[in-house]
C-alpha cells in the first residue's frame, strides 16, 4: 500500500524513537510524495526540529500552509509547538488565524488568551473571558483567566476563581501551584502553606517539587 501514509509514520517513528532525526525526516518527507497527510506533515516537521534543523522546518511549515491554508489542524499543531518552545509572539499569530476559522472555538480562545498574556497583550483578558463565558465551570479556562486577573493586579478575584477551579478539579495540581502562589502574593501565608502542603504530599507526582519547597522554606 505505497499511497497509505501508514507505513511512512511507523517507519519514521521507528527511526524517530532512535533519534535518527535525518532517516526519520526523509521517511515523512519520502511519505508526503505519496499523500499528503497532515500527521506525516506534522512528524516531518517534529523531526526537523528536533534534529537541529529550525530553519527547514520553518521552510517547510510555511510552505505546507501556503499550498493547504485550510489545514486547521496543522496550523494548531504550529501553535501549540510555538508555545511550549516560548515563542508565545508566533503561537498567538497562528491561534489569532485559527480563532478567525472558529470564533466561538472555546480551546482556541483559553490558548490564545495564554499566550497573549505572555507578550503582555491585553486582549488576552478578552480571550479568556469569552472561553469562560462559552464553558462555564471548566477549570483550565477558569486557572487561564485567574492568572490574568491576578497579573493585572485584582488578586481577590482571581484567587476565588481559582478556589473554585480546585473545587471542581482537586486533582489537578497545576491550579493548586497557581492558587499557593497567588495566596503567597496576596499575603494569605497560612493558606498558601496549606496548599503547598498538599502538593508536597504528591511527591514526583508533581513535577516542580523543587519550588513547592523553595516556596514552602520562604514562609
Amino acid at each position: 500500500r505505497p499511497r497509505d501514509a501508514l507505513g511512512y509514520i511507523v517507519e519514521g517513528d521507528i527511526h524517530a524513537l532512535a533519534k535518527s532525526w535525518k532517516n526519520a525526516a526523509a521517511t515523512y518527507r519520502a511519505g508526503l510524495k505519496q499523500v499528503e497527510a497532515t500527521e506525516l506533515a506534522t512528524k516531518l516537521h517534529g523531526a526537523l526540529l528536533a534534529g537541529g534543523d529550525g530553519g527547514e522546518a520553518d521552510k517547510f511549515a510555511n510552505g505546507w500552509l501556503n499550498s493547504h491554508t485550510k489545514d486547521l489542524n496543522f496550523r494548531m499543531y504550529l501553535a501549540e509547538t510555538a508555545g511550549t518552545r516560548g515563542d508565545y509572539a508566533l503561537a498567538s499569530k497562528h491561534y489569532r488565524v485559527l480563532l478567525d476559522a472558529e470564533p466561538n472555538n472555546p480551546v482556541i480562545l483559553n490558548n490564545l488568551a495564554w499566550t497573549s498574556a505572555q507578550n503582555n497583550d491585553p486582549k488576552a483578558i478578552d480571550y479568556a473571558q469569552l472561553a469562560n463565558k462559552l464553558v462555564p465551570d471548566q477549570p483550565d479556562y477558569m486557572d487561564t483567566l485567574a492568572g490574568i486577573l491576578i497579573a493585572k493586579g485584582e488578586t481577590e478575584q482571581g484567587i476565588a476563581l481559582l478556589k473554585k477551579a480546585l473545587a471542581l478539579a482537586p486533582q489537578r495540581a497545576t491550579i493548586r501551584f497557581n492558587l499557593a502562589k497567588a495566596l503567597l502574593k496576596s499575603g494569605d501565608q497560612s493558606g498558601a502553606r496549606r496548599e503547598l502542603d498538599e502538593l508536597a504530599k504528591m511527591g514526583d507526582r508533581f513535577p516542580e517539587q523543587k519550588e513547592v519547597e523553595k516556596l514552602a522554606k520562604g514562609l
